[in-house]
């Protein structure tokens, strides 16, 4: 593959769950060449998000501190 992805693939989707419950920001994130731009990322239909969106998945999994 060349360049940075574009299509949602829910492992790719996980990477960035995981980095943004350690406290990473999305801007921070798609910064990353293996990582896809911010508006590719903010397109992606949340229907075929199996958390329904980043927020919601990170919350849960968020310790109670």
């Amino acid at each position: 593959m060349t360049g940075r992805p574009t299509k949602y693939a829910a492992a790719l989707a996980d990477i960035i769950y995981e980095r943004i419950a350690d406290g990473e920001n999305l801007r921070s994130i798609c910064r990353d060449d293996a990582m896809p731009a911010k508006s590719t990322v903010r397109a992606w239909p949340v229907a075929s998000i199996e958390c329904h969106g980043a927020a919601p998945c990170v919350h849960r999994r968020r310790p109670h501190v």
